[in-house]
């Protein structure tokens, strides 16, 4: 054994960013007004996530967000707004065109008598785009003491997303030895068969309606209810590819089905006692909704897209014989197959919430002060719910 000590490296670091805005108004007549947003960010970086400079990969991302908006008076009590908008994230994130003798991919080799790491970032390659197209109608009428909104928005996303660890191999060896020998490593050899792009696609609505509500000169109270629906993304969807998996009676595999469940009221109440006005007691109530992180089906993709496969050590010759091959994963799994490949199920889903609730007492002190005491309450919800096989 040769005692290394710490290896010494130097590395470049840099990051390139570039940015440009665009705004226009136009004022179309005195009851229209056209108003353009457009946002650009392109910034790339040197990824210094592998442990050798040979390694170090050039990451670039870049973000686009574009809107378009018409504001029309029909009234003095009446007005109107409606938004088209496009925005788009690209993130790249890849390997360099390293290769390793008799090997598909250049792997994730480890020595843990060294410390070192030994490949590309042991996470790359990975890439996502995600594409939401919107479009939003809202309206605002006074009547009376009366402050009455509504307005909906459909969101399109298109969203591939490309991950998959261990997807080059990962081949961790306890010492230096085991490799020199070409010995199947003797702590972890493990690698991902299947590279399967995951797709966030999905639709999602929200609607709502609200009334501001000026009951006397200091008392107001508000009240509004909101509606959400969001489609279960096409790659959860896939599930329904490993039905064979399924036991009968028990467990079913099939495309998770969305939650209805998206009512979402809102009601607050701020009162001014007495006629001085230096004093407010302020009340709401509410109820809001999250999405599902895109990780969740990612990690949950059914056998018939990818499966992990592990070496046992104690053999010879692993990396002259080309270590774990990588192959696409075929659909023709057996029923007890696909049952042993399966490690997660994705049930109807719920979307994420937490319902809140506040008090609040502010007073206006000798004119030059205020002091405020404020109580929030939360309570939330979990994320993913079954709602029966």
């Amino acid at each position: 054994m040769v005692a290394t000590g710490i290896i010494p490296i130097t590395a470049p670091v840099y990051t390139n960013a570039y940015f440009g805005v665009f705004s226009s108004d136009y004022m179309i007549s005195n009851t229209d007004q056209l108003r353009g947003r457009l946002a650009y960010n392109d910034v790339s970086s040197i990824n210094t996530g592998a442990t050798l400079p040979a390694f170090f990969t050039t990451a670039p991302s870049t973000a686009y967000l574009a809107t378009l908006s018409e504001y029309h008076v029909f009234s003095p009590l009446v007005t109107n707004e409606f938004r088209l908008g496009y925005s788009r994230f690209n993130s790249n994130d890849p390997v360099g065109n390293q290769t390793f003798p008799g090997l598909d991919q250049f792997p994730n080799l480890v020595f843990n008598n060294l410390h070192l790491q030994l490949g590309p970032n042991s996470n790359f390659p990975q890439a996502m785009i995600d594409n939401v197209y919107s479009g939003v109608e809202n309206i605002t009428r006074l009547m009376g003491n009366h402050t009455i909104k509504a307005g909906t928005e459909l969101r399109r996303y298109i969203a591939p997303e490309r991950f998959t660890m261990g997807e080059r191999g990962d081949y961790e060896y306890t010492t230096v030895a085991n490799y020199l020998l070409d010995e199947t490593p003797d702590y972890k050899a493990q690698r991902t068969l299947g590279t399967p792009v995951y797709y966030g696609d999905q639709i999602a609505t929200y609607s709502y309606l609200q009334d501001t509500w000026r009951w006397r000169q200091n008392l107001t109270v508000d009240l509004g209810l909101r509606y959400e629906y969001t489609t279960v993304p096409d790659g959860m969807q896939s599930q329904r590819l490993n039905a064979q998996a399924s036991v009968p009676g028990l467990l079913t595999f099939r495309a998770p089905t969305a939650s209805p469940d998206g009512l979402a009221p809102r009601a607050g109440l701020a009162y001014a006692p007495g006629r001085d006005g230096n004093t407010v007691l302020r009340v709401g109530f509410g109820i809001a909704y999250d999405v599902i992180f895109d990780n969740v089906g990612q990690n949950t993709l059914p056998p018939e897209f990818s499966t992990t496969v592990t070496a046992l050590p104690g053999g010879s010759n692993f990396l002259a014989n080309g270590g774990i091959a990588q192959i696409q994963n075929q659909a023709s799994l057996t029923p007890a197959q696909a049952r042993a490949l399966t490690s997660s199920y994705i049930p109807d889903q719920a979307l994420p919430y937490s319902i809140n609730w506040n008090f609040g007492i502010q007073r206006i002190l000798a004119k030059d002060y205020t002091l405020e005491v404020r109580y929030l309450g939360t309570q939330r919800g979990a994320s993913v719910i079954a709602r029966g096989a």
